[in-house]
């Protein structure tokens, strides 16, 4: 995925918790970067695993393939 033809729709960070909010669309392997190792991913309300590369503060996760076409999935990266 990697924002393959703009995959992330929307973003939002900050608040009283941590947490950073996307919805992206698409399936595949998503990677985003980020400085803290994140305690959680949330797709859909659904805790998913994750890989966190502290290197190169690399986050992998996988996303399957949606039921409807363009979907956008939600989801929580949790610190």
């Amino acid at each position: 995925m990697f924002n393959f033809g703009g995959a992330v729709r929307e973003l939002r960070f900050g608040g009283e918790d941590a947490d950073v909010e996307l919805r992206v669309w698409g399936s595949g392997t998503v990677g985003a970067y980020s400085s803290t190792k994140p305690t959680c991913v949330v797709v859909d309300s659904k805790a998913v695993g994750f890989s966190y590369d502290g290197t190169y503060g690399l986050i992998t996760f996988e996303l399957n393939i949606p039921d409807q076409e363009m979907y956008l999935w939600t989801v929580t990266v949790g610190y």
